[in-house]
Formats: structure tokens, sequence, C-alpha cells
């Protein structure tokens, strides 16, 4: 599984997670998904109804981990790691030949720790609804 966020505004895709030699794929995905609904008065009742607004909001959250030539170098890119943070824009997920987008994404939470030459971080990003088709 390869994950990149495509920066809004263009810009290089960075890839948080890959299976390749150098980079571990993503462990332990996970997702949630949430609606956004109001309440609604019912006419001629006390009660209210709940309306969907269509608003989707999807949660996903993933761990990787990327090895690096020296302990120096893992442990700058550990302490550097805090940069993604600022990125938004759309991720895309690709599995074999099946791709979707997670548009209007942003990392909202980064738990990071080095390990030997490696750095493993766990990502938690939010965008809209998941979809086959790059989002305009």
């Amino acid at each position: 599984m390869k994950i990149e966020l495509i920066p809004t505004g263009g810009g290089a895709p960075v890839t948080l997670a890959e299976d390749n030699a150098a980079r571990e794929g993503a462990r332990d995905p996970k997702s949630q998904i949430t609606r956004l609904k109001q309440p609604v008065p019912a006419i001629g009742a006390p009660q209210y109804d709940d309306e969907d607004r269509g608003n989707q909001r999807t949660t996903l959250t993933f761990s990787a981990s990327k090895p690096y030539a020296t302990m120096a170098a893992a442990v700058l890119a550990w302490l550097d790691s805090d940069s993604i943070m600022d990125l938004k824009g759309t991720l895309k997920i690709t599995e074999g030949g099946t791709t979707r987008y997670l548009p209007n994404a942003s990392v909202h939470g980064l738990a990071n720790r080095p390990q030997g030459i490696r750095v493993h971080c766990t990502y938690t990003i939010t965008g809209g609804k998941l979809t086959a088709i790059l989002p305009v």
C-alpha cells in the first residue's frame, strides 16, 4: 500500500507509507466515518428530528516506518517530522491497481519515535468522503 499527501496549491506529493525496500507500508490501518447532522424542529411536535446534511468526515489512522543511513539522520528526521502537520491537500491511497482519494485532508495527529536508524510514525488524517475520482 502506498499513501501520499498531495499538497493543496501544487508541489510534490509527500509519501507517508509505501511497501518497498526503503520504507515500510501502512500498518494497523483504521478508519472512522462520521456524518454531520443538524437538529431541526419537527412541525407540531416538541422534539427535534436529525436532518442529515450530507457532510461526511473520514478519519484514517495508520503507522509506517522509514530507515535512515545513520542514527544521526534518523534523529534529525524524527526532530523535523512535525513539518508534516502544516500540510493540507488530498490523500492518495493506492493498493495494487486500486486508488482512492481523501479530499480536504489534513494531518491532525502525529506520534513518532526513533528506534535505531528507523523512525516509526503513526498518522491521524482527517478529510472528506473517500472517492475513486481525484477531486478537482
